[in-house]
């Protein structure tokens, strides 16, 4: 594709590490906490000033809380973490991306939301109601910036087997990831949500837009 990214973080050494492997012509590194305001504002400055634009935005940050944090046992704290990050961040990124792109007249917005949208009991309450609440930004997003040719999707992936998960042993968590999902034979990996972001953003899916979200299980 071709791409130029702007690759954002809180964990400044593992950034900073892909942006060397990817080469400075490629990639640059801006500290991001999802949740502040100036953070996100920063990284759509820089991408604008290194890049001149912004085709493509990735809310992709997000935290999975324990799926025994329910309504029986569950601390109102840990939900308004949950949704703080999973809901907050992807608003203000969604935000301050549109205001570049509606500008420009071109663009896409993508964001992680999961299967848990579309089946009860995966995960916590909190982190449901997140994903639920990211599929609805998406929607509105849609709507409110279609006619500046600003398209906003999600793409919603089953359990990928990753360290965020909690399970640091690789093997034993792609085959708890395998058990959960309902496509037998197959885990999924991040590669295949790279692969699904890059559809949305590029212009091969220049016709669809937010009503669902792309589903990966």
């Amino acid at each position: 594709m071709g791409a130029r990214v702007v690759d954002v973080d809180i964990q400044d050494d593992t950034g900073h590490s892909l942006c060397v492997a990817l080469g400075p012509a490629v990639a640059s590194y801006v500290h991001y906490d999802v949740t502040n305001e100036s953070d996100v504002k920063l990284v759509v400055d820089t991408a604008i000033s290194f890049h001149e634009k912004l085709d493509i935005m990735f809310n992709n940050a997000g935290v999975v809380d324990d799926s025994s944090s329910g309504f029986l046992d569950g601390e109102k704290s840990a939900f308004e973490k949950v949704v703080a990050i999973n809901v907050l961040g992807a608003y203000l990124g969604t935000k301050h991306a549109a205001h570049v792109m509606a500008l420009a007249r071109a663009g896409s917005i993508v964001t992680t939301a999961s299967t848990a949208t579309v089946m009860g009991g995966l995960a916590s309450p909190a982190y449901t109601c997140s994903k639920h609440a990211e599929v609805g930004l998406m929607r509105c997003a849609a709507a409110e910036l279609g006619p500046f040719r600003v398209r906003a999707n999600c793409v919603s992936p089953h359990a990928v087997a990753r360290k965020a998960l909690g399970i640091t042993d690789e093997e034993e968590l792609e085959r708890i990831v395998e058990a959960t999902a309902n496509l037998k034979g197959t885990r999924l990996k991040a590669q295949d949500l790279a692969e699904a972001v890059l559809y949305l953003g590029s212009d091969e899916s220049r016709n669809q837009r937010s009503a669902g979200s792309l589903c990966l299980v």
